[in-house]
């Protein structure tokens, strides 16, 4: 009789979690994707593509252009200041392995150093994105990590187009 309390102990528990997660997002998380239709065009369209196995909800994301915030990281510049460059766009919500189109954006000379810190009801990831021209192609560079209440961030997901800029140590400087 033991076991088979336990066995169904064990089947509720884990119907529960998946009811919690239904409604949480679970270990759902999103990236935003420079999308080149034509590599050589500095145009992309930025995708927006959730992972996982459960739907977002209350999906919200800070995007911070590091150049920029470089540039007024400078001591006469408020943090106030600093913070009027970021861009916050709300997504509401998306369902498990949907992309979503969001806008075009124009690229520049300068490579785009962007970290983009996402917000759900299941939490909070951090995406580091860049890309970089390479002969007259655009080459990208993303990782997402899971940010944590601890000091101990999670890799969540990687992608790092074939020919991207690396260190002498074969690292990508994110």
């Amino acid at each position: 009789m033991d076991s088979w309390t336990t066995s169904k102990s064990g089947e509720t528990a884990e119907i529960h979690k998946q009811i919690a997660s239904s409604f949480t997002g679970g270990a759902s998380f999103a990236y935003i994707v420079p999308t080149f239709f034509d590599p050589t065009h500095n145009s992309p369209m930025l995708i927006l593509v959730h992972r996982g196995e459960y739907p977002l909800y209350d999906l919200t994301v800070r995007i911070l252009d590091m150049a920029t915030f470089d540039k007024m990281a400078r001591p006469n510049n408020a943090y106030s200041d600093k913070l009027r460059e970021e861009v916050q766009v709300s997504i509401s919500n998306i369902a498990p392995n949907q992309a979503r189109m969001l806008k075009t954006v124009q690229l520049g000379s300068d490579p785009l150093r962007w970290n983009l810190f996402f917000s759900a009801r299941n939490g909070f990831f951090t995406e580091l994105l860049r890309v970089r021209g390479v002969g007259n192609e655009w080459k990208t560079a993303l990782k997402v990590i899971s940010t944590p209440s601890s000091s101990h961030e999670q890799l969540l997901f990687e992608q790092i187009d074939s020919g991207y800029p690396r260190s002498e140590d074969g690292q990508v400087e994110w």
